[in-house]
């Protein structure tokens, strides 16, 4: 892990380019520690979220 790919994938999770578990695979973080990383720089993290342009998969 380097800061800058943990800053590159907040940045990209952020915009919504990523989801939290694929931001986290591009910092080279567990997925829960990449949250501890949003979390500290205030980021509002969520369950609703997800890549841009991918629709979203209705439950039945």
């Amino acid at each position: 892990m380097t800061h800058h790919a943990v800053r590159g994938a907040i940045s990209l999770y952020e915009g919504e380019t990523l989801t939290l578990e694929q931001a986290a695979a591009y910092a080279g973080l567990a997925p829960e520690a990449f949250a501890g990383h949003c979390r500290r720089r205030g980021i509002t993290l969520g369950d609703d979220r997800r890549t841009r342009g991918q629709p979203a998969v209705a439950s039945d």
